[in-house]
């Protein structure tokens, strides 16, 4: 794998993270009208949001033509990686 091609998917795995924690945060907060910590990590990012975007961009690469295609990709995609990592860690750690 070419370095270029690790190094921007280790900023895209960042940048996805970062944003998708602090829209969660927001989103939560507004909900419960008070500041709500979404993540159980140190810091400000969740994951899932990392991998989530990785995967999607791997897996609409070759039907970014068609618009409802990469969508639907998208949409199952997330919430595949949703539903799996919720089990995970309600079974590991007891987490809901």
């Amino acid at each position: 794998m070419d370095l270029m091609i690790l190094v921007r998917l280790i900023l895209y795995f960042t940048i996805f993270s970062i944003v998708g924690y602090f829209i969660e945060v927001i989103l939560c907060s507004l909900d419960q009208k008070r500041v709500v910590n979404r993540g159980f990590l140190f810091g400000p990012y969740l994951p899932i949001y990392g991998f989530g975007g990785i995967l999607m961009i791997f897996l609409t690469q070759n039907v970014r033509d068609n618009f409802l295609l990469t969508f639907l990709i998208s949409m199952a995609t997330g919430a595949i990686i949703e539903y799996i990592s919720s089990y995970i860690l309600e079974k590991a750690f007891k987490v809901r």
